[in-house]
């Protein structure tokens, strides 16, 4: 792992993008006095119009950042490659909700979860969240098998393969910030514990 600081940062900041989208997010529900974006009518997003831009992309930032620090993460070579595979299904089905999500500022169906795009934006958000988790997953068994965080990358891949499972069976009930807490666990111990150029990831050996 060359730069494990760099990794702990970006997943830091993911957290922080995820913090700063829930704050948003919940204010500007409050603002409408709707209890879900699905409810939004054409006239409501009128008056939120800037909102709904910025908290839709602090959204795919930070699913993005936490996705950029994952595949930064060398650990196992079998495990890095399939962590790094799951990350860019993250990367790639949060761009295309966030393109989807944006179109919408303009839609005119009686509210938001009637425009055709709806759906479709909910589960690439939702697809996302769970290739992050399984990276997770990924992640911390390899952290764990190479000694890098043992204690942290176990509990972390418990945890995350836990909440995946059971929101996979729940078609997505978990809010989206829970994999900002795992990312930030696995951040904090690689800026706590950075290691050195010298460690590479071990080869598999299956």
């Amino acid at each position: 792992m060359r730069n494990p600081k760099r990794a702990g940062r970006l997943l830091v900041l993911a957290l922080v993008l995820f913090l700063a989208w829930f704050v948003l997010a919940m204010a500007t529900l409050a603002q409408t006095g709707v209890n879900n974006t699905a409810d939004f009518t054409p006239a409501v997003m009128a008056d939120v119009r800037p909102q709904w831009i910025v908290i839709v992309t602090l959204y795919a930032l930070a699913v993005l950042a936490g996705a950029a620090g994952m595949a930064t993460v060398a650990t196992a070579a079998g495990l890095t490659v399939a962590a790094r595979i799951a990350s860019g299904v993250s990367a790639v089905a949060i761009a295309g909700y966030l393109v989807l999500a944006l179109s919408m500022t303009g839609f005119t169906d009686a509210k938001l979860s009637d425009d055709s795009r709806w759906s479709p934006s909910l589960w690439l958000s939702i697809i996302s969240i769970w290739a992050a988790l399984a990276a997770v997953v990924l992640t911390g068994a390899g952290l764990r098998r190479t000694g890098v965080l043992r204690r942290t990358g176990l509990v972390v891949a418990i945890i995350a393969g836990v909440i995946l499972l059971a929101d996979v069976v729940l078609g997505g009930a978990f809010p989206p910030l829970v994999v900002g807490f795992l990312w930030l666990a696995i951040g904090i111990g690689l800026l706590r514990r950075p290691v050195t150029a010298a460690v590479q990831p071990v080869a598999s050996t299956a």
